[in-house]
């Protein structure tokens, strides 16, 4: 179960260690108080005193809040992982029966497959929502950036930081490029990852892939092809980088790991991670030439669609909460609010007969803005947020 992070009880050890900790601080405050109340001591030495023990009273008192709340998260995410551990398991049970029952293998396979996608699907999207708020407000424990003692990036991310070896692990089949499994790691480079995720989205754009990526047995890694100037580069990949860009829910490597370790050899890891926009991506990644318009509008973004077009657009702004539906990884949609991030690029998938605008964002599964999928904005959302759409033709 290697989607799974970690183990219930080591999870839930952490747990009990902060409740600990979290214990042992609201003691110290209590005592720094006591000592604060000392009448014995006047003039003016004595109220500073008092005064910077009065002060630590409130830091340790905060701290231990963090730590409390810290504690509360884990023990959450420990329960929610043994529920998802123990369904699992019934689930494996279930097949043995289904082929007891006459069921073929391949057939319970699937059916088995289809389950617990679907259980994989609930259960980071309620550890993930319930992460993000018991943490937020005592820590401000983000889920990208972690500024307090506990991070549910540190959680959620499970596997997510070791550097990744590619041999083996990057599928190109068309299940392979899938854009709504493509996950940014810590680096800024979401313009990157918003245009693979345009150009996984055709045909056309996955044969380009297949076609600018070749495995170099003899090297141990793959030769990437990426334009500088409009000029080809061939760069070797044979890792890609610690806390990179991965796939879905376990952040293994995938496209994305080889290509943003390739375009960082090319410009530089700093300028990969530095920001950018989805025109100089494409123009990047495929030597064609690539449009940008300072205008996030719906029937732009339909138009260059229909034209066949990779398209990504940016909310270069503040986040933005909207009520809109979402479209989880098993393939069934809610109405959910979500938040269409600041400062970020997203790749547009698709548009329909009503207008309404279909956008991922390359945080990929589980994150805590829209838990991941496709977000179906209505035309008038779309061009509320977005300033600006980019796309080109291959």
């Amino acid at each position: 179960m290697t989607f799974f992070p970690g183990s219930v009880s080591g999870i839930a050890a952490d747990a009990k260690s902060l409740k600990h900790r979290s214990a042992k601080l609201k003691g110290q405050a209590s005592s720094v108080a006591s000592i604060g109340k000392v009448t014995s001591w006047d003039g003016k030495d004595a109220g500073a005193a008092k005064s910077t023990l009065t002060r630590l009273k409130h830091c340790l008192s905060h701290a231990a809040s963090s730590y409390e709340s810290a504690g509360k998260a884990l023990s959450t995410f420990a329960g929610e992982l043994k529920t998802c551990e123990e369904q699992y398991t019934a689930y494996v049970k279930d097949k043995a029966e289904w082929i007891r029952e006459g069921y073929s293998k391949a057939q319970a396979e699937k059916r088995f497959e289809g389950l617990v996608a679907g259980l994989i699907a609930t259960y980071w999207y309620d550890v993930a929502k319930a992460c993000k708020k018991l943490t937020s407000d005592a820590n401000e424990a983000h889920y990208y950036g972690g500024k307090g003692p506990f991070s549910t990036a540190s959680v959620l991310k499970g596997t997510r930081s070791g550097v990744k070896a590619l041999k083996g692990q990057v599928d190109l089949s068309d299940a392979g490029l899938d854009p709504l499994s493509v996950s940014q790691g810590q680096i800024g480079d979401c313009y990157l990852l918003s245009t693979i995720m345009s150009l996984e989205n055709s045909a056309k754009g996955r044969a380009f892939i297949r076609s600018h990526v070749k495995w170099n047995a003899s090297k141990d890694g793959y030769d990437v092809t990426l334009y500088i100037n409009g000029k080809a580069h061939t760069y070797l990949v044979k890792s890609g980088y610690a806390q990179g860009a991965g796939s879905g829910y376990d952040h293994s490597a995938n496209i994305a790991t080889v290509y943003e370790r390739a375009v960082g050899e090319a410009i530089g890891k700093g300028d990969l991670g530095d920001g950018g926009s989805g025109r100089e991506a494409f123009e990047l990644l495929t030597g064609k030439n690539a449009v940008y318009k300072t205008q996030g509008s719906a029937a732009l973004a339909a138009s260059a669609l229909k034209n066949g077009d990779s398209v990504t657009a940016a909310n270069l702004g503040g986040s933005v909460e909207v009520k809109a539906k979402v479209q989880d990884p098993g393939g069934s949609w809610r109405t959910e609010t979500v938040d269409i991030v600041g400062g970020h690029q997203y790749a547009v998938l698709g548009t329909d007969k009503n207008g309404d605008v279909y956008v991922a964002n390359p945080w990929g599964p589980a994150n805590a803005a829209d838990t991941g999928g496709k977000i179906r904005l209505t035309a008038h959302q779309f061009q509320s947020i977005f300033d600006s759409v980019e796309y080109g033709k291959l």
